[in-house]
């Protein structure tokens, strides 16, 4: 006894099923899939024929082909002058770390000096307040006043 359901696979895998209820809708489902493949088959044929008669757009593809090309490179020398700036970021910044200590020492040395210039500043200003010569004051001189500190 023959099924009354027959399954068929549409063309390409394409992962769909059709449900025909007979033999002639079976042959319809054949003549379907005939007639796809067809029109397939013929809009290639068109476009080549297209191809055939219009040698710029054969060119255009070339040089879509090729620029696709100069952009993956240029893509990969991104990459890698990325990297290799990364790197020397890196660098730098160890450089800055191991020099961290002598630019801390600089920075204190030129505080020191500010504010010696700053007490300095002061005590002339005291003394001129007090309508006094400020060298009789004090002896203020930044080489005297660093030994302080």
């Amino acid at each position: 006894m023959q099924s009354k359901y027959s399954i068929t696979r549409l063309p390409f895998g394409s992962g769909f099923f059709s449900l025909e209820t007979n033999k002639r809708g079976v042959t319809d489902a054949l003549k379907r899939r005939i007639n796809m493949v067809n029109s397939i088959n013929n809009t290639f044929q068109s476009l080549e024929r297209t191809e055939a008669r219009n040698p710029a757009r054969k060119d255009a593809s070339k040089t879509l082909d090729k620029t696709t090309g100069n952009l993956e490179q240029l893509n990969a020398n991104n990459t890698e002058t990325a990297i290799d700036q990364t790197d020397k970021v890196k660098i730098a910044s160890k450089r800055s770390e191991a020099m961290g200590s002598n630019k801390a020492t600089l920075t204190d040395h030129d505080e020191a000096l500010k504010l010696l210039e700053d007490i300095k500043t002061s005590l002339y200003e005291e003394a001129e307040a007090q309508n006094q010569n400020p060298s009789q004051v004090h002896n203020l001189n930044a080489e005297n006043l660093t030994g302080v500190l």
